[in-house]
C-alpha cells in the first residue's frame, strides 16, 4: 500500500470504463410550436486519453464512446405522444487541471455527438439515427487508488449546436437536445 504522501505521475496515456446516467431533454419545433420532455437512462462505455504535466499543472485530451438508454415519452408539435430513445454518445474533449497528492481536479470542454431514435406511438412512424451535436463542458476530480489505477467522478453538460429533423409522420420537425451526464 502506498504511503500517505504518495504523489502519482498523472502524465501519459490512459484508458478506462465509463458508467453513468444520461438525462436528455429533446426540444422539438414546427413553425411556432415547441415542445420539450425528459428522457433518462444509463450509459456505459470506454474512454481513452493522454495527459501532459507541467509541474503540478495538467493539460490533456480524451475521447469516449458510450452506449446509452435514455428513454422518455411526450408530445411533439402535431404528435400527441412520441417515444424518444438516446442510444449513443461520443465525445472528444480537452482537459486542464491541477494535481495535489492523490487528487486531480480538472475542467473539460469539447464536442459531443449523440444519436437517438424516435417514434409516433399512434401512427407507428419511426426515425432512427437522429443526430444531436453539442458543445460539452464539465468538471471532475480523479483520485489515484494506486500508481496504476484511478477513479473519477465528473459532471458534463451538453449544449446543442444547430438542430436536426426527426421527419416523423412526414413532418419536418426540427429538434435539438440539452443533456447532462
Amino acid at each position: 500500500s502506498p504511503s500517505a504522501d504518495f504523489a502519482p505521475d498523472w502524465s501519459g496515456a490512459y484508458g478506462g470504463l465509463v458508467v453513468g446516467d444520461l438525462w436528455a431533454q429533446p426540444r422539438t419545433s414546427l413553425g411556432g410550436a415547441t415542445t420539450t420532455f425528459d428522457a433518462n437512462g444509463g450509459a456505459v462505455g470506454i474512454l481513452t486519453g493522454r495527459n501532459f504535466m507541467f509541474g503540478q499543472w495538467m493539460v490533456g485530451y480524451e475521447g469516449a464512446a458510450m452506449a446509452t438508454n435514455a428513454v422518455g415519452s411526450g408530445p411533439q408539435p402535431g404528435i400527441a405522444s412520441s417515444t424518444y430513445r438516446n442510444y449513443l454518445e461520443a465525445d472528444l474533449r480537452l482537459r486542464g487541471g491541477y494535481a495535489f497528492g492523490r487528487f486531480l481536479p480538472y475542467v473539460a470542454a469539447g464536442g459531443d455527438w449523440g444519436r437517438s431514435e424516435q417514434s409516433d406511438q399512434a401512427t407507428g412512424s419511426f426515425r432512427g439515427r437522429v443526430y444531436s451535436d453539442s458543445i460539452t463542458v464539465g468538471a471532475g476530480v480523479e483520485y489515484a487508488l494506486t500508481d496504476r489505477w484511478a477513479a473519477r467522478v465528473e459532471y458534463l453538460a451538453d449544449f446543442p449546436v444547430g438542430s436536426s429533423s426527426t421527419e416523423l409522420d412526414a413532418m419536418d420537425l426540427k429538434q435539438s437536445r440539452f443533456a447532462q451526464m
